[in-house]
């Protein structure tokens, strides 16, 4: 093994250490009950739903069905239409509650929040679900997998977003005082690396989590220099674009590449444990492109924010 890759271990094993892991996988295991009424065949289609996670990656949508957990069906209740009388008290105490179309109507006098399944219109009523249940989203994807590229963008995106905000702020010195400056304080390259490396384990550990596994390092940690590897290609990308911005030019491009490379390892680790499908440095650094634009934009407007709060 290179000193350069040891130096890269030492590192990463450091960051490890600062992210607390245990309490990713508190979130993941938490209980909750979700309730479904309706008719066998509502039982079938909305358990089928759970089982299908979907992502759109480069023009092509990857589809996979996927075995709900093992603790799936302590966490659920199944309702005939005909029993609902005799089981209202296990309704009533569901923290979701999931009702086939054909019997909304009469039901929506009895109970409160009800989301409505209709075959064809499944992902509004799972986005909706994850939109109004924070406190659970964690745990919904470690145990249904349809939750999951949901989750994962969101994750990526706030990722993304710390990691972009870093990199603007070495470019707009004491941009804000306060006990938040620290993301916005010029620092060395060392200190970038470390900081982006951090932000991106802790996202690496969260998409392990919501891919359905329990986050251990020890078992995590070979697989992540792996994947994150090759991601590090689109970080060299990023240093060799902005190596060649002019002094003073640089605060959008600098942000926008941070949050393209950010999101590209992201989708990397996400798609390889969910799809068990692996990206090559072409395919990232393609990707970074892609999402560089869009990460400027972003950048256009978190950076006229910031602007604003400190004048």
């Amino acid at each position: 093994m290179s000193r350069q890759s040891r130096d890269m271990m030492s590192t990463l094993w450091k960051e490890v250490q600062k992210i607390d892991w245990r309490n990713i996988n508190h979130e993941a295991l938490k209980t909750f009950l979700f309730v479904m009424i309706g008719d066998e065949s509502t039982f079938t289609n909305i358990t089928d739903s759970l089982e299908t996670t979907t992502y759109d990656f480069m023009n092509i949508k990857h589809k996979k069905k996927i075995p709900l957990s093992d603790d799936a069906d302590t966490l659920m209740a199944k309702v005939l239409i005909d029993d609902e009388n005799e089981c209202s008290t296990i309704i009533k105490n569901a923290d979701i509650i999931v009702v086939d179309q054909k019997y909304y109507t009469q039901l929506t006098h009895k109970y409160n929040h009800l989301y409505i399944y209709s075959t064809g219109k499944e992902s509004s009523i799972f986005e909706k679900i994850i939109a109004e249940n924070d406190h659970l989203k964690q745990a919904l994807c470690y145990n249904f997998p349809v939750f999951r590229s949901i989750v994962a963008r969101e994750t990526m995106i706030s990722v993304s977003k710390q990691n972009a905000t870093w990199a603007a702020g070495t470019s707009i010195p004491n941009i804000a005082p306060g006990p938040h400056s620290l993301f916005y304080a010029p620092v060395e390259l060392t200190s970038d690396f470390s900081v982006m490396t951090l932000n991106e384990l802790r996202m690496t550990f969260i998409l392990a989590s919501i891919s359905g596994r329990k986050v251990n390092p020890f078992r995590l940690v070979p697989e992540i220099l792996i994947m994150m590897g090759g991601a590090k290609g689109a970080q060299v990308l990023a240093t060799q674009l902005l190596g060649k911005v002019p002094a003073g030019a640089g605060t959008l491009l600098k942000a926008g590449v941070a949050f393209a490379f950010t999101y590209a390892i992201g989708e990397a680790v996400f798609i390889n444990m969910n799809y068990g499908i692996t990206f090559n440095k072409t395919d990232l650094m393609h990707r970074v492109e892609e999402l560089k634009g869009y990460g400027q934009d972003m950048a256009k407007t978190m950076v006229n924010s910031i602007r604003k709060y400190r004048d």
